[in-house]
């Protein structure tokens, strides 16, 4: 067995701050209403307000321009302000090289942001602290803000790069699954970029300026046993697709790219179809070490048999600063083996029906502590959100996973009207889904963490509420919020 070192202790599993000094002082800001302005040419030059600058470094503007900057109440209600509003004029022209603002402000240094407005939307900046007063980077002259966008507890500054990696099972059974999640991507996506997380033309949350979304199957083979509907590879083995199932192909690499300014529609609609998987996959899902396999890198604390695909041909997907939001969609239980002679038809240490075996000998099983540990070792410090459209209840669709695990539905048992197989949990229009315990255990133990989690029944009619929820998380997960 391979062990891969582990970088980032894992001690700050819990939220932590300890990359954000907390001993600085904040500077309080000139009043609202106090303005400046100054002739800036290529050859670059400093504004000043106060203990406000906006320094320019030469070649940021082609020709001589009077820039100007003056202080306004205002800003949008899901940022909690530590100043006034700065606006900097001319609004909309773009820099040549970006310019670096440092703001004074009195407010939590700890979480302290700088939101800046381009083409219409704020995005947080990458955000550094000195002297009690918060610097960064803009590219284009508008309307510049410090706050945070926390709605409760904190983690620390905003984010503005959000990477997700989309598990889809795809077994026999999950067309119309897929379908109705892809069908829900477009909206995902828009919603991300735009920070209108409702649709209504107004800004909700923190955009994210560049959105990385990859897509892993279910499929992870079955130890090299031969069984007709797997055969005896290793499946897909946690690699990124770049190729639906109908032939559909990402524009460049095996994960898609879509930055700020890009048609976030073409983006979406290109990735939905590529997430279309078809339903050739092996019935032994293995969704979470196909998630776990799929995104592992150096900083991981877990063993593997071989290097994840994280740190080989994934690299690239899961980038250092990033949110990370992991989202689900699957019919069945995971079924992930420590043991891989629970897939061999002739075993005698699990012997019994193939189909039961995983809910018989959970002992041939990886524990969830495993993927709870795996996934905060990569984001210990709270830019981390779980998702599970799944197995469970309708009726307990977008519940605490705590609930949902106590409803008797939950209850694994076999099924007396067809004995090679366990109980239905929830019936839909596109068929049968069965208790997804380890998946919904797995949302519990990062809950406990404080990551924000949700839960939804893959037997719903529609997916909408679900993406809802998963948008609420990632809005929060990209303010600095972590639960």
């Amino acid at each position: 067995m391979k062990k891969l070192v582990y970088l980032a202790a894992l001690a700050s599993m819990a939220c932590a701050n300890s990359h954000i000094s907390p001993l600085e002082e904040a500077v309080p800001p000139p009043p609202a209403g106090s303005s400046t302005s100054a002739l800036i040419g290529p050859e670059g030059g400093e504004l000043t307000l106060g203990t406000m600058t906006i320094a320019f470094p030469a070649g940021a503007l082609r020709d001589a321009t009077m820039i100007s900057a003056r202080y306004e109440e205002g800003g949008p209600d899901w940022i909690r302000a530590y100043a006034p509003e700065l606006v900097l004029e001319p609004q909309g022209l773009a820099l040549d090289v970006p310019a670096t603002v440092s703001l004074p402000f009195d407010g939590a240094v700890s979480d302290a942001t700088i939101y800046a407005v381009e083409n219409g939307t704020y995005f947080a900046l990458e955000t550094s602290l000195e002297e009690g007063r918060t610097s960064a980077e803009v590219r284009v002259l508008d309307r510049v803000l410090v706050g945070t966008a926390c709605l409760d507890d904190c983690c620390g500054r905003g984010q503005s790069e959000l990477d997700v990696l989309l598990m889809v099972d795809n077994s026999a059974s999950m067309e119309e699954e897929q379908q109705a999640l892809a069908d829900q991507l477009p909206r995902l996506v828009r919603a991300i970029a735009t920070g209108d997380l409702d649709g209504d033309g107004v800004q909700d949350s923190p955009a994210a300026r560049s959105l990385q979304m990859g897509v892993v199957s279910s499929d992870m083979g079955v130890g090299g046993f031969e069984i007709a509907t797997c055969g005896n590879g290793a499946g897909d083995n946690a690699e990124l697709h770049s190729r639906g199932a109908s032939g559909c192909m990402l524009p460049e690499g095996n994960f898609a790219r879509f930055a700020e300014g890009e048609d976030a529609d073409a983006f979406s609609e290109n990735f939905a179809c590529v997430a279309l998987q078809g339903t050739e996959g092996c019935g032994f899902e293995q969704q979470l070490e196909s998630i776990i396999q799929g995104i592992s890198d150096e900083r991981s604390t877990l063993a593997f048999e071989r290097p994840p695909a994280g740190a080989g041909v994934n690299v690239g997907l899961v980038r250092e600063n990033s949110v990370l939001s992991v989202i689900a969609l699957s019919d069945e239980d995971d079924c992930s083996a420590s043991d891989s002679d629970i897939y061999n038809e002739g075993s005698t240490r699990y012997p019994g029906s193939l189909n039961l075996r995983c809910w018989q000998y959970p002992e041939a099983l990886h524990p969830i502590s495993r993927y709870v540990e795996g996934l905060r070792s990569l984001r210990p410090e709270g830019r981390l959100t779980f998702s599970l459209i799944g197995g469970i209840p309708e009726r307990a669709s977008g519940q605490i996973p705590a609930r949902i695990l106590s409803s008797d539905a939950m209850v694994i048992e076999q099924d007396p009207s067809a004995p090679e197989r366990i109980n239905p949990v929830c019936v839909g229009d596109a068929g049968v889904a069965f208790p997804a315990r380890r998946l919904v255990e797995t949302a519990l133990e990062l809950e406990s963490l404080r990551v924000p989690v949700s839960v939804h029944s893959i037997c719903s009619d529609d997916y909408t509420p679900a993406i809802e929820r998963i948008l609420r998380n990632v809005a929060r997960s990209l303010g600095g919020s972590c639960g």
